[in-house]
């Protein structure tokens, strides 16, 4: 399809949903529905640039009561593009797993066998920012856009992953009722880090004392992932164009790309989509 500026944009569409062209992509996401679970695997869903990397690293720390990153990356445990048979997915020991697809895409183990699932979501306009740096970064399509035209295309829904107001709701809608599924707000994680590690840890049945509860939360802040996590430097970072997954890390920075305009169409198209929310509430500022 074409932006509004007449810029060709691929996508692979599978189900109604838009994914990146990758060449053997579709058969890939079909057999990551068919991915065997285990019932302790942790999974960790979001919707892309909704802050899976933070999530993943502050789980594995809760599991293991430290206060210490990963030697690993993320990436390698991202079932959306890692090999499925590879060594890091397959290990014996207990897996953080990482997507980011919608509730219809996902592994169908990850249901059957009540796995816990932690739910990550961000406010769509900072989403909308983040996301357009990334892609911007590793994809000539999204490269040829100015932010306004992925602005456009992002309400559509027409960028990889689909409709974030589809992926929230659909997500929420299965996580009543179930005490397998934890929403974390990546707005709440900036207002008090320290709770929601607490959280997590109660959802994972990890008993965790103050002191390292706290140590957790201190070296998961964003300035300590920051300067001391080293990165993953494969894939969509051969180019070199990626400098950093992390990049602000602020709730808010979209009223630094959102012209009036932009700004008007979208809170629009979110009063409208977001009377199906289901109790969705989103902020897009901190109190």
């Amino acid at each position: 399809m074409r932006s509004r500026q007449g810029c060709p944009v691929r996508y692979l569409q599978m189900d109604g949903v838009l994914y990146p062209p990758l060449p053997g992509y579709a058969a890939h996401l079909k057999q990551v529905q068919n991915f065997p679970c285990r019932s302790d695997d942790v999974w960790i869903f979001g919707y892309p640039k909704s802050g899976n990397h933070w999530m993943w690293e502050m789980v594995n720390m809760v599991l293991k009561h430290r206060s210490e990153f990963e030697n690993d990356f993320m990436e390698r445990y991202l079932v959306d593009f890692e090999d499925l048979s590879s060594p890091a997915l397959s290990r014996d020991s207990r897996r953080v797993l990482v997507s980011h697809l919608p509730c219809q895409h996902a592994p169908l183990g990850v249901f059957e066998k009540g796995v816990k699932i932690i739910y990550v979501m961000r406010n769509p306009k900072d989403v909308a920012v983040s996301a357009y740096n990334h892609l911007a970064s590793v994809t000539d399509d999204f490269r040829n856009l100015s932010f306004s035209d992925f602005l456009s295309l992002y309400m559509d829904g027409k960028v990889y992953y689909g409709d974030w107001y589809d992926h929230v709701f659909s997500w929420f809608a299965r996580c009543r009722g179930s005490r397998n599924i934890l929403v974390v707000k990546y707005e709440d994680m900036k207002r008090d880090l320290l709770t929601e590690v607490k959280r997590v840890a109660k959802f994972l049945d990890q008993p965790m004392d103050g002191d390292t509860a706290d140590r957790i939360a201190r070296a998961c802040s964003f300035s300590c992932m920051k300067q001391g996590k080293r990165e993953y430097s494969g894939k969509w970072r051969q180019d070199g164009l990626i400098h950093s997954v992390y990049r602000k890390g602020q709730v808010g920075d979209w009223v630094n790309w959102f012209s009036p305009e932009d700004n008007e169409q979208f809170d629009k198209r979110h009063e409208e989509r977001m009377q199906q929310s289901g109790g969705v509430t989103v902020d897009f500022q901190l109190d």
